[in-house]
């Protein structure tokens, strides 16, 4: 009979009053890039990645392939 009964509440997991790891707050002396959006999240993802990638150009040049994928690449072409 008991196993028909339905489950008291404080059988229930109490998740509410769990601790989150980690903080949530920015510390004072914290570094690195804060993107914020207001719904739209993956337009403003790709938009950040895209901003990112423009500085990264600038400060370290544009990005080159290596010798290994180039000559995969035109076997891969020529077959």
């Amino acid at each position: 009979m008991s196993e028909t009964r339905k489950r008291s509440r404080k059988r229930f997991g109490g998740h509410a009053h769990k601790k989150q790891k980690g903080s949530r707050e920015l510390e004072v002396g914290a570094q690195g890039v804060l993107i914020t959006c207001n719904m739209n999240e993956r337009k403003c993802t790709s938009e950040a990645f895209s901003l990112l990638n423009e500085y990264a150009d600038a400060l370290y040049g544009p990005e080159q392939v290596t010798s290994m994928m180039s000559d995969k690449f035109t076997t891969e072409m020529l077959q």
